[in-house]
């Protein structure tokens, strides 16, 4: 995913490429192809990417984000808040366990060291490198939130406007962990098997057992584990109930569905784009303007009855989604839908505009006719939490 992740990939390679050049005196070859190979890599498979990032008459989503501008103490706290705490969907379990014995871990080795005078290895020492690296993704962090610095980057590199570089802070759980690996080598190494296998047990016990948005293995036990105590099925969603991949198929042999584009109401778009509905609405982090102008004009009756719709698209725009004008999150992955609205708010004209045949909902719509819809069909499956609504634009 370059937008998020490929750019600090190659900028991390790239660094250590000039370390190792200069430690050892030789040219790094293999480093340097695989800068190369990854970089055509991520040009062959997100071409449209680059395309609209490296043409100059493309606007982006990024030219009209609202970034904010902190004070000086403002990015002094979003340091030391990214030190401790889980920055955007970095989650925070590191301040449980592994943070904790690495900060102990950091005074006691390098009191060693002065204790023992050898006080130049520890400019030599990997653990504090690592910690050097994580405090370095925090000030970035921190400063990007600064409105003079970041328009300062983007006037020197132009194709970078609107880029969020504070994301390198995303770096910053893998890091943690590293450190933490180090330290268990340590005790490993000098024998002290007791406390390196309760440590290296106890950090894995909080990662696996730990609810969090992206823990699909927790969901999937607990859900599952759940549902066989309870004798009844669970609010909360396994990967298999999340996508719900026979339902899709049995939907999309009934409908006759040939490629058309759609979207999704009442879900993520990407249950549909697992099962290999082309949908029109996703989650995008780097699109054309135009585009996002293009299908605010298909919900924006939805966006004028709720101003944080409205400021969430406008000021983002990242998920583009089809939005209730009255509920809240409508995309949430639960069993059972609670909302007070079932009116789809769009422009169905700008939908069928824009290429857009189905909308696949678990809201049933109860305008739908006067959206100059038909109802396909209504679809469940045994296994499957979802009941799926598929109209059709006339």
């Amino acid at each position: 995913y370059f937008t998020f992740f490929g750019l600090f990939i190659l900028g991390y390679l790239l660094l250590y490429t000039l370390y190792r050049w200069i430690r050892s005196r030789s040219f790094p070859g293999r480093l340097v192809a695989a800068i190369a190979i990854l970089s055509m890599g991520y040009v062959v498979f997100e071409y449209r990417l680059f395309y609209t990032m490296l043409s100059e008459s493309t606007a982006t989503i990024r030219d009209t984000m609202v970034m904010g501008d902190y004070s000086a103490l403002q990015v002094a706290s979003a340091i030391l808040d990214s030190f401790v705490n889980g920055v955007f969907h970095a989650f925070d379990f590191h301040k449980l366990l592994v943070m904790p014995v690495c900060i102990l871990g950091f005074f006691v080795i390098n009191f060693t060291y002065i204790r023992e005078r050898e006080a130049c290895r520890i400019l030599r020492e990997p653990f504090n490198g690592i910690l050097l690296l994580i405090l370095l993704n925090c000030i970035i962090y921190g400063f990007y939130n600064w409105e003079a610095l970041r328009v300062a980057f983007e006037t020197l590199i132009p194709p970078l406007t609107g880029w969020q570089f504070g994301r390198t802070v995303f770096f910053n759980p893998f890091l943690w962990y590293t450190a933490f690996f180090l330290l268990l080598y340590k005790l490993y190494d000098e024998r002290r098997f007791r406390w390196a296998n309760a440590l290296a047990l106890g950090s894995i016990l909080i990662i696996l057992g730990s609810q969090s948005l992206y823990n699909d293995f927790y969901n999937t036990v607990y859900t599952h584990t759940w549902e066989l105590v309870r004798q009844k099925d669970s609010e909360s969603l396994s990967y298999r109930d999340f996508y719900s991949p026979s339902l899709f198929e049995t939907i999309k042999q009934e409908i006759g569905y040939a490629g058309e584009y759609s979207a999704a109401y009442g879900m993520h778009p990407a249950v549909l784009q697992y099962n290999g509905i082309a949908t029109l609405d996703a989650c995008f982090s780097y699109y054309p303007l135009s585009y996002k102008e293009e299908f605010r004009r298909i919900i924006a009756p939805a966006l004028e009855q709720s101003e944080a719709a409205r400021t969430y698209y406008d000021e983002w725009g990242g998920r583009v989604y089809l939005f209730s004008g009255t509920d809240e999150s409508i995309w949430n992955p639960v069993r059972t839908m609670h909302v007070t609205d079932y009116t789809l708010s769009i422009d169905s004209d700008a939908f069928r505009s824009l290429g857009g045949t189905y909308v696949f909902s678990r809201i049933p719509v109860s305008n739908y006719e006067v959206l100059n819809m038909e109802l396909i069909g209504t679809y469940s499956d045994p296994v499957s939490p979802y009941t799926i609504h598929v109209y059709k634009i006339r």
